[in-house]
């Protein structure tokens, strides 16, 4: 079997089964826990994002080098934010590709291999900062 006809497959059961997303409830988190939210969704989209990039299709198209470097980038810039606990510079840095042709095309890449995105995230996120008490 193909890794794409694993993803398919693996996508099937999920929605066949009816996966439930884990609900987010914000409401009452300290800010170091609303971090550490947003920080995981992060880990989720640069996991995701490192799989298409090495996807056949992905390479040849030439959007590999971008969507690994730019999941990087993204990673590494939110954990220096986290660190210094700045919770509205990781809502603004995560909402600034969302607005990029870069950035709505690497979404489109992870979308289309089911994965998650920025923009697929961004309720979730958003729920977390907009429940924040700074």
């Amino acid at each position: 079997m193909s890794p794409s006809e694993v993803d398919m497959a693996l996508y099937m059961f999920d929605k066949l089964e009816g996966k439930k997303e884990r609900l987010i409830e914000a409401k009452g988190l300290g800010k170091q826990e609303k971090i550490d939210k947003i920080m995981e969704i992060i880990e989720e989209i640069l996991d995701g994002a490192i799989t298409v990039s090495n996807r056949e299709e992905v390479i040849k198209a030439g959007w590999s080098g971008r969507i690994r470097g730019s999941a990087q980038k993204l990673e590494r810039e939110m954990r220096k934010l986290a660190q210094r606990g700045d919770l509205t510079g990781m809502f603004k840095f995560y909402s600034n590709p969302l607005r990029s042709f870069r950035g709505k095309r690497i979404g489109a890449w992870l979308e289309k291999y089911n994965k998650k995105s920025l923009e697929s995230e961004y309720e979730k996120v958003k729920k977390i900062y907009s429940n924040s008490n700074d």
